[in-house]
């Protein structure tokens, strides 16, 4: 819609300029009505450009707040300025000095002060394709230091935790076909200021609630709704559930008790039994003899 919107208003625009160079004198005045004081500016919408779809965004954004660019390409290209903004859904830059425009204002905001101008001057978004890095580079022979275009960077490992009002990227940036480490600008992070409605820190985390022994810490029946009465991992249960499965259990057993036992079964559970009464199996001292004249043998060889 915003860039309908926008090849609407050139189309606009071109036609104007063929009417005002075919007319002369006779062309219309056109800073009248609403574009009284706002003739040639911008719409609002215009200082936002469209999210980029993700499948077609760049993995690394090689740019952060406080980085020096060149424009590549525009009217403005050949000037140098600070990167103020990074805008990663739109895969723009808005670069300190650079691509200034006029924009109108709204009715809201004109209402505010009748008496201001009728639109506001502001830096609109640049593409991170348009610009290249701006670094100051120490030739090794001759230790000059003088400021090089970077055109190519690419971004990987290793990642770096920042601080959470940090606005530098976690991953490392580097030269093109080499391993070049390309430093990101000096991290600034501007502490918050404490107004006079922000609560403390210290009433926050101040502890107002002591719970008592001699009070249960959730009211009765609460604890069904916050856990399955049911539940197989419940440990807390009540007296007459506990009764009520101490039941079915007695039950369970004694209809166990009550099968028919084969002479197979009862074969098989006095083997078990004789088992669990002579323990585990014992080495005897004839057994140990034996084995130490086989390892003495065997050592003879």
């Amino acid at each position: 819609m915003l860039q309908d919107d926008y090849f609407e208003e050139i189309r606009n625009e071109r036609r104007a300029r063929r009417e005002d160079w075919i007319l002369g004198p006779l062309a219309p005045k056109r800073d009248v009505g609403e574009n009284r004081g706002a003739y040639g500016t911008r719409p609002m919408h215009h200082g936002q450009m469209p999210e980029v779809i993700k499948s077609q965004r760049v993995k690394y954004i090689n740019f952060a707040v406080g980085d020096r660019v060149c424009v590549l390409r525009g009217r403005d290209t050949g000037k140098i300025g600070k990167v103020e903004k990074v805008e990663e859904e739109s895969q723009t830059l808005r670069v300190q000095g650079v691509n200034r425009v006029d924009l109108r204002l709204l009715d809201y905001q004109l209402k505010e002060d009748p008496k201001s101008q009728p639109f506001t001057t502001a830096e609109l978004p640049i593409s991170i394709h348009d610009v290249c890095l701006v670094m100051p580079f120490k030739d090794r022979n001759t230790g000059s230091i003088s400021e090089v275009l970077i055109r190519d960077m690419y971004g990987g490992e290793p990642t770096i935790e920042r601080h959470h009002l940090s606005n530098l990227p976690s991953h490392t940036r580097y030269v093109k076909g080499t391993d070049q480490e390309i430093p990101w600008p000096k991290e600034q992070i501007s502490p918050k200021e404490t107004l006079e409605p922000d609560t403390s820190r210290l009433y926050v985390e101040h502890v107002s609630f002591l719970p008592s022994i001699f009070e249960p810490p959730l009211p009765e029946g609460v604890i069904d709704e916050v856990r399955n009465p049911y539940d197989r991992l419940r440990n807390d249960h009540e007296e007459e559930y506990i009764k009520k499965k101490v039941m079915e259990d007695l039950e369970t057993s004694h209809k166990a008790s009550q099968k028919l036992i084969t002479p197979q079964t009862e074969y098989w559970q006095r083997q078990v039994e004789e088992k669990t009464k002579r323990g585990p199996p014992t080495v005897t001292e004839e057994t140990m003899r034996l084995i130490a004249e086989t390892q003495a043998f065997n050592s003879g060889k």
